[in-house]
């Protein structure tokens, strides 16, 4: 990872980090060798990824491309902004999907598609035992985004914008988190929410210290996303 240090042209304040990224073969290539009987020319991957961080009003926003934003320290971050700033946004009547984590004997992670703008109560949900961790939609006529997607700390769109309005973009994004129009169609998902002060956290970790080394039968692990399973050769 590099960071690009050149002042800007405006009077934006942040940095700018681009992944150093080499060009690979990919892994089934050898395959498609033997199959032609030589070595077949142009398989070649190659992944280009930046993050742009901004500081804006005393607040840090960071901007991925690409696959950047696996590269970042989430628990950094307000772990709740894309889900409650999409929840926000969207038309409460025109959701794609949602992903759920269910609490039950045996951890459940869902992830449900509409093949139609619906309603939240087409996916089943039951609000007294499910935490919603990601939802995608269509914006509400008033917000001037695109392909509206969030989930715990990140928030994803489409808008057509110029350079030098990243800025104000920051503010307007920060403005649909921080107020609470989801509660008029989502109110439902406080039900259940994540520990976020550090001192239960700590007393928790503890208790499952505890509980680990004591073999308790009754600790359920789950994964903290939706995963791809990967099966030994």
């Amino acid at each position: 990872m590099i960071r690009i240090k050149q002042q800007p042209p405006t009077s934006m304040r942040g940095g700018l980090y681009v992944k150093q990224s080499t060009e690979k073969r990919p892994r089934w290539g050898p395959v498609l060798d033997e199959v032609a009987g030589l070595v077949v020319p142009n398989l070649a991957n190659r992944s280009s990824s930046a993050a742009l961080l901004l500081r804006v009003d005393g607040d840090i926003f960071a901007f991925t491309f690409g696959y950047d934003r696996y590269l970042l320290e989430q628990s950094l971050f307000v772990q709740d902004f894309g889900l409650r700033t999409a929840l926000n946004t969207l038309d409460e009547k025109s959701l794609r999907s949602v992903d759920l984590h269910t609490l039950e004997d045996q951890p459940v992670q869902k992830k449900s598609q509409a093949a139609r703008d619906s309603e939240v109560s087409v996916f089943g949900i039951d609000i007294l035992r499910d935490i919603l961790r990601a939802v995608t939609g269509v914006p509400k006529r008033e917000v001037n985004l695109m392909q509206i997607a969030g989930g715990d700390a990140a928030f994803s769109f489409s808008v057509e914008m110029e350079a030098e309005d990243f800025p104000m973009l920051c503010r307007r994004v920060k403005g649909y988190y921080a107020n609470e129009d989801y509660k008029a169609s989502f109110s439902w998902v406080d039900n259940v929410r994540k520990v976020k002060d550090d001192v239960s956290i700590d007393a928790l970790n503890m208790r499952l210290v505890q509980a680990i080394s004591a073999r308790d039968p009754g600790i359920m692990v789950t994964l903290p996303e939706i995963g791809a399973w990967v099966f030994p050769a």
